[in-house]
């Protein structure tokens, strides 16, 4: 016979079992309702974090489809990862934020990613881009990104520069004057790094599109032009002619720019050159008044083009989430979308009907780039990477010798080798 106490704990046994049970299942049952996921691929910058992780939150509670993070700390390491993402199919993120144009290209040659013209006809971006932008995104008829943001480069300077020797010049010659002056004051121009040869890149493209254009640059990234040709040599002897007169201080030669902002700040420096997100990097009120942005000077008398990198979102071809992933990207298709990413991450907004709300410098690089004649999807995602990585590093390396014949001795040897690989391929 089972004593009072002993019926009573047995009632709440079974009480505490269904009620288990219940929530159990009501566990189960949310979570296939809150079955569909997708997996991005993110730089964990914090000024990254604070731009997409809002947006994420929204993009869940509009569509009720989880966003996880795969957590990446430098471009070399996101890099490094493709291979095993894309290739071997381990641990896949869904969705990838990269760079366009060749970068794109060469893993779409390869069947990696997921093609969405479809999704583009169905939602009407075609018009809703530049076609720029459209083209860096798409190869051999198909389009493979979706492109959320692009910036483009120029000259940061201190107001303090133009109260003891003017107004900073926009003609080529009379901007090498006051660089001049400026050496002769014991403040050095321009930094030059070897730690990150893409700005000596920059330099190079740029002296490039304003002496003779787009369509040159485009043919010499393409490894069409030899750099022996005429106007090729005039750009580095232009370039020659800085190095000569000291205006690039290569004791920053071991510096990130982020290093060599605060020497920037205190008047050490003369001009930044670099992309609308150095904004990134200078914080306090007083010093973005004091702080102003211009495009690259005029060198020939020609329309003015301007590099544009372009940063876009891509679909792995091995992505078990093909349709939440198109979600994904129809979100941040949006204009007041692109609008916010652009304000966070220093960018202009890809789309076309887009706000830039980012700021000083974001609203400077904004408008530059939309009153530009074109623009480029910057040298290194322009030349194939057989051909940029050991390029770059050659120009770094011109920062501190000037030595042109040297120069263009390496050019052309890779050049070179690079169109002979290229025959092989075909």
């Amino acid at each position: 016979m089972k004593t009072p106490f002993l019926t009573f704990n047995l009632i709440i046994v079974g009480l505490v079992s269904s009620l288990i049970s219940i929530f159990s299942g009501s566990a189960i049952a949310a979570e296939k309702i809150n079955k569909k996921s997708v997996t991005v691929a993110l730089y964990s910058s914090p000024t990254i974090r604070l731009a997409f992780l809002p947006l994420f939150k929204q993009f869940e509670e509009q569509t009720n489809i989880r966003v996880k993070t795969v957590r990446y700390t430098d471009q070399h390491e996101f890099h490094n990862s493709m291979d095993k993402w894309l290739v071997k199919g381990i641990d896949t993120p869904d969705i990838l934020h990269g760079q366009s144009a060749e970068r794109l290209y060469a893993l779409a040659k390869k069947g990696l990613l997921h093609p969405q013209t479809q999704l583009w006809h169905r939602q009407g971006w075609f018009e809703k881009f530049r076609t720029e932008l459209i083209d860096w995104v798409s190869y051999e008829g198909e389009v493979y990104g979706l492109p959320y943001g692009y910036y483009t480069w120029g000259l940061f300077y201190k107001k303090s520069l133009v109260e003891k020797f003017g107004p900073v010049p926009t003609t080529w010659d009379d901007f090498l004057y006051y660089c001049q002056q400026l050496k002769e004051a014991g403040i050095s121009p321009f930094p030059a790094s070897k730690k990150q040869p893409f700005i000596a890149a920059a330099w190079f493209e740029y002296l490039v599109l304003r002496s003779y254009g787009l369509s040159f640059f485009e043919e010499i990234s393409a490894g069409k032009v030899s750099f022996h040709h005429p106007k090729v040599q005039s750009v580095l002897s232009q370039w020659q002619q800085m190095i000569e007169l000291g205006f690039f201080d290569t004791q920053y030669e071991q510096y990130d720019w982020e290093e060599y902002i605060p020497r920037f700040l205190r008047d050490q420096i003369g001009f930044v050159f670099m992309s609308t997100n150095v904004g990134s990097r200078i914080y306090d009120k007083k010093f973005i008044e004091a702080v102003d942005f211009m495009p690259f000077p005029k060198i020939n008398d020609i329309p003015r083009y301007e590099s544009g990198p372009a940063n876009s979102f891509f679909i792995a071809q091995n992505s078990q989430n093909k349709k939440a992933a198109e979600q994904f990207l129809d979100f941040f298709s949006l204009p007041e979308i692109q609008s916010q990413l652009g304000k966070y991450l220093y960018l202009s907004p890809a789309h076309n009907e887009a706000q830039s709300i980012g700021g000083k410098y974001t609203s400077a690089g904004h408008n530059t780039l939309l009153s530009a004649e074109g623009i480029s999807p910057f040298f290194d995602r322009a030349a194939k990477p057989e051909f940029e990585k050991p390029a770059v590093k050659a120009f770094a390396e011109f920062l501190a010798t000037g030595n042109t014949k040297m120069l263009t001795k390496q050019l052309e040897a890779i050049r070179v080798k690079g169109k002979g690989k290229l025959a092989l391929n075909n």
